[in-house]
């Protein structure tokens, strides 16, 4: 699991640095957050909604999983259901930069869709029950 690479890669850089230099270190590694995993019944209604919104070009799906920590989580386990998705707030280079990043710039059209897109996989889960 990757938290436990994470965990023993700490360990071993921690244990490196203090031996070459006489040290010592408490390490305590929380671990609050646990992975966000889709279901593949929500994933599947989150991408016939957001393709029939806008497009298969406009829904990208991410291969490699995200580092982001996320409460989200314990959503889905909650529930046994869910699905996380990131909305493109990008349009040009002046609201390229990330959420966290000193310049983000959202493009506020972004708040359109992200609400259409909310409303349409609410109204149509209703509909799918």
């Amino acid at each position: 699991m990757a938290k436990n690479m994470i965990k023993s890669e700490f360990e071993k850089i921690l244990t490196s640095i203090t031996t070459r230099h006489g040290g010592s270190y408490d390490f305590e590694f929380i671990e609050e957050y646990d992975t966000v995993t889709n279901t593949p019944a929500a994933f599947a209604h989150f991408q016939n909604v957001a393709t029939g919104l806008f497009g298969k070009t406009a829904f990208q799906e991410l291969v490699k999983p995200s580092m982001g920590g996320e409460d989200f989580f314990r959503y889905v386990d909650l529930v046994k259901n869910g699905c996380i998705a990131w909305i493109g707030t990008a349009s040009n280079e002046a609201t390229a930069y990330s959420l966290h990043h000193p310049m983000f710039n959202i493009d506020e059209a972004a708040l359109i869709k992200g609400t259409a897109l909310l409303v349409n996989l609410i109204t149509n889960y209703k509909r799918s029950e």
